[in-house]
Order: C-alpha cells, then structure tokens, then sequence
C-alpha cells in the first residue's frame, strides 16, 4: 500500500500546473486517504483472506477424493458456480465505489472550503453556515456509504446461499454413495465437516473476490494521472544561452473557456529590464504573468524564452528561469529554514543574507533563530507581509532565476518596506522584472524601462 501511494504521488509530482489544477486539492486529499482506506479494506485485506481460503480448500478437496472422486468433482464445479455467481454484480460494484469515492472528494473538498473561511464566518456571525455545509456533505456521503453497504450485503446473500446449497448437495451425495455401498456410513460426517471447510471459505473468497473487483474504479482513477511530455520528456531540457531578449511575444492569445482574454499580444521584454503591466481587472495582466511562467500552455501565437519556443522547452527549464510570486504565496507547515531550503541546500552565509535583503531580519545576527522559527500551516505564524518576502526570498536564492513576475506580491507589506523591496529587485541588474501592480509606488516609477498598459 505504502508503494502504491508513492507511485501515485509521482504521478501527480509531474502533473503540469493546468493538469493539477483540474481537480481542487480536496479531491487530491480524498484520494491519498480515503481511497487508500477503501483499497486497503477492501481490495489488499480481502487478497489476504483469499489466499488463506485457497490453502484451506486445497487441503479439503484432496481429503475429499480420497473418500470418492465423484464428491471432489461436485465440490470442485459448485466451487465455480459460488465464485463465478457474485460477478453479476460486478459493475453495481464498481459504480457503487466511484459513487463512493466522489463523493468522499466532494466531502473533503466542502469541509475545506468552509473551514477556510472560519475567519470572515466568525466576523459576519455566519458560523451555522459550516455545520450547514458539513452535514449536507455528510448526508450524500452516507447515501453512497448504504448504497455500496447494500451491494455488498447482496454479495455476501448470493455467496451465503450458494454455501448452503453446496453444502447439502454434497452431503446428499455422501448419503447417495453410502447408500449403494460406494463409502462407508461414517464418511457422512467426515464430508459434512469437510463440505464446511470448503464451501464456507468459498463463500468468503466470493464476497471478498467481489470486493476486489469492486475497487478497480479507483485505480483507474490513477492510471488517468497522465504526465504532459512538457514535464516528463527530459530530451526537451536546452541549455539557454544569453539573450538580449528575455520574453519575446509574437501575436498571442489565449482563451479560457472560449472567452478571449488576451488577444494577438506581441511584445518583446528586454533581458535585465524591468516592465510594469497595468490595466483594470480582466484585462489579462495576471493571464499574461501565468504565460510567461509557463503554467498555461493552450495559448496560440509564439512566445520565446531567451529565443527559445516555449513548445520546445521542458516546464523544469521555463520553472528554472522564471519565479512567479503570487499574491497569495504557500508555505509548508516546516521552519523558515525547510521553506527557503526545500530540496536544495544553501549555505548560512546565503541565507542569512537573502534574509536581511528582504527585510525579514534586521541584522544577519537576528538569522540563527529566525531560520528556526515554525511558519505554522500556510504560514499562519508570520504576517502576511512576512510571507510574500519569504516567498521572495526563497526565490532570490536560486541564482538561476533570471527572470521574476510580480503578482501585487508586496500588497502585504507596509508601503515603506514594499516600495525598498521593489527598489531593490528594479536596481538589481541581474535580473528582469515584470510586475503587474494597481497601486505602483510612485517613487519607483522612473526605475521601470517599459510600462504595459493591458
């Protein structure tokens, strides 16, 4: 179970971004736990009773024949027709666990959605609504739980009755040779026990044959997991050598559920200069910003990174390039140290000074224990300011990024520290900016070398 969770994981380790983002992260969460609980009881419990079941019918049939071959045979064609006979409910099954296991999706991704807005409940006197929302999740979650109940229990009546019956033909049989001399009276009881034996733990591997068969709908689910080539064919990974062009467009559009949001865009955003996107809501600013950092890939025109074609670039070149701060940055529930680090490692020195570079500390003396401070689940320790220059932060220190678009991502910081941070980045001659901001701080207007107006 342990490998099959991990193979999942990986699939969905190298989704693209518009892959992973077809599903909520609730659904994501219901498949690593509640389907894994499901195929665990119902799929890897039940293989292991099986197997039992097959040693202990085994040994019972080979003490059968030596009695007579006729009651080995009769046990041996009863036995197909008690593990064959619960197939026919084989796709109520099936459709009774995906029933199942969507609704534990929409359970989970509900209860999410509420809890997540506990603080705007609290201050609007609201909070019934997450009891409200939670039970009417918790009562379709209960019909698919008595619906899948009632089909196994019919199951378990088709390989129950099939038990009996097999039973008390066999032991008829007994009684019929006995009667014409065949085997001896006493063997009556010998085949009654024996009959037990071999019919009981058919009806069992029936029950539990059907249970396995009944969860293939979730590993289908997984196998549907299909990486883009973008993300798993490392061929596509170019070097990219210097350019005086960063990001280059070229008659761009993009739709998004057959509405146009950008259209027939050209622009060329010169290497180590720095732009301003403005524009009203809708217009596309944050659309392009999600373009260039190559989470969506469906657009039509050419785009270029440092005179590369985006189609043919691997997401891990474009990623490795380009840092996209959002407005909302995530944090692991891990130090500050686990969330600038993640699976690279960066000396003191280094993240001492990106610390005080981004104003999160005053001095590189204040880093030893600021690095082990606990952020807490998506930061909820540190102040929305500190989070969006901790994100910074965790992307200045790959020095690979050439590239940074800004997405309001000072909007948390007092204007003070927000107008320093984004002084900084536009005076560093490293790197190219792009920043969508509705509120530009006018002391840094004249540090931009381009302004879009989308």
């Amino acid at each position: 179970m342990f490998q099959f969770t991990t193979i999942s994981l990986k699939k969905i380790e190298k989704l693209s971004y518009k892959e992973f983002h077809n599903k909520n992260t609730g659904a994501y969460v219901s498949w690593l736990n509640n389907d894994i609980t499901i195929i665990n009881s119902s799929g890897l419990k039940s293989l292991f009773t099986v197997i039992e079941g097959v040693f202990g019918v085994t040994f019972a049939l080979i003490t059968l024949s030596t009695y007579h071959w006729s009651l080995t045979l009769t046990a041996i064609v009863m036995a197909f027709i008690i593990i064959l006979a619960p197939k026919i409910m084989d796709r109520r099954l099936q459709n009774s666990n995906e029933a199942l296991t969507k609704e534990n999706e929409q359970f989970v991704s509900q209860v999410e959605d509420v809890l997540s807005g506990f603080n705007f409940l609290y201050a609007l006197f609201a909070l019934p609504m997450v009891t409200q929302h939670v039970k009417k999740a918790s009562l379709d979650l209960k019909k698919a739980n008595v619906h899948l109940t009632r089909t196994q229990t019919i199951v378990q009546i088709i390989g129950f009755t099939g038990n009996v019956l097999s039973q008390v033909l066999l032991i008829g049989l007994s009684g019929f040779l006995a009667l014409h001399g065949f085997v001896k009276i006493g063997t009556l009881m010998a085949v009654g026990a024996l009959s037990g034996n071999v019919f009981n733990n058919l009806g069992n591997m029936s029950t539990y044959l059907g249970s396995m068969r009944g969860v293939k709908p979730l590993f289908r689910k997984y196998d549907q997991l299909i990486p883009s080539d973008r993300l798993s064919k490392e061929k596509n990974t170019v070097p990219l050598a210097p350019s005086v062009a960063a990001i280059q467009a070229l008659n761009v559009s993009f739709k998004y559920q057959d509405k146009p949001i950008i259209r027939n865009f050209s622009y060329t955003f010169l290497a180590q200069k720095k732009y301003l996107i403005l524009g009203a809501s809708g217009t596309g600013k944050l659309t392009l910003l999600k373009l260039i950092a190559g989470y969506n890939t469906d657009f039509t025109g050419t785009l270029s990174l440092f005179d590369k074609n985006y189609q043919d670039l691997s997401q891990q070149t474009i990623l490795s390039r380009i840092l996209y701060l959002d407005q909302q940055p995530r944090l692991l529930n891990a130090t500050v140290r686990q969330n600038l680090q993640l699976l690279d490692h960066f000396s003191e020195e280094s993240l001492a000074q990106v610390l005080v570079e981004t104003n999160l500390i005053q001095s590189l003396a204040d880093a030893p224990q600021f690095l082990e401070i606990n952020v807490g689940e998506d930061g909820i320790n540190l102040s929305g300011g500190q989070k969006q220059r901790l994100a910074l932060a965790r992307g200045l220190l790959r020095h690979d990024i050439k590239i940074i678009l800004m997405d309001e991502s000072t909007s948390s910081v007092d204007a003070k520290t927000a107008a320093k941070i984004e002084a900084d980045l536009l005076t560093n001659s490293n790197l190219t900016v792009i920043m969508v901001s509705h509120t530009p701080h006018q002391e840094n207007m004249k540090l931009f070398d381009g302004i879009i107006r989308m």
